[in-house]
């Protein structure tokens, strides 16, 4: 059995999501972490990977290089695939690009058209899905659960 673990750091502190294959949704969340921080979402990363003892940890690999925040992402990033090399967890970035490529397949590239396929897989996450967003919009809260679990798909489409 397999069992994904998604960590995937937004402006909230980190969603994430728990996959274990076939497809049972384990746990999925935002964990906010207020002020903002590397040190505080790794701490939260580092139990979350102690909680669910994943076989596999996927995490956002930045593709915009440009963007204050990707920078912190990509420390993050850096500091949860030292530590699932620590642990022997085999550990995947995909890019915010990626995932639209492989969404794009079925049709489906923005986040709310992905977040209803999501549904679609789920349906315990309709009350949290993301409404359609406007480019003035902030991101909904529950966005990063979303983000999460479309690593996984991600991952998943290209690996199997």
């Amino acid at each position: 059995m397999t069992i994904y673990l998604s960590l995937f750091p937004n402006t909230q502190g980190l969603g994430y999501a728990c996959i274990e294959t076939p497809q049972s949704l384990v746990d999925y969340g935002v964990a906010t972490i207020k002020p903002v921080s590397n040190e505080k979402s790794f701490a939260r990363a580092k139990k979350l990977i102690e909680l669910f003892r994943p076989t596999v940890i996927l995490i956002r690999d930045n593709d915009d290089p440009v963007k204050h925040r990707a920078k912190r992402v990509e420390a993050l990033s850096a500091m949860i695939a030292t530590y699932a090399k620590t642990q022997n967890i085999p550990i995947y970035r995909y890019s915010r690009s990626q995932i639209q490529d492989v969404f794009e397949i079925n049709g489906m590239k923005s986040k709310y058209a992905i977040s209803k396929l999501i549904v679609q897989w789920f349906p315990e996450l309709a009350p949290r899905q993301p409404k359609y967003r406007r480019a003035s919009m902030n991101e909904e809260y529950n966005t990063g659960v979303f983000d999460a679990i479309s690593l996984i798909a991600t991952h998943r489409y290209l690996t199997e």
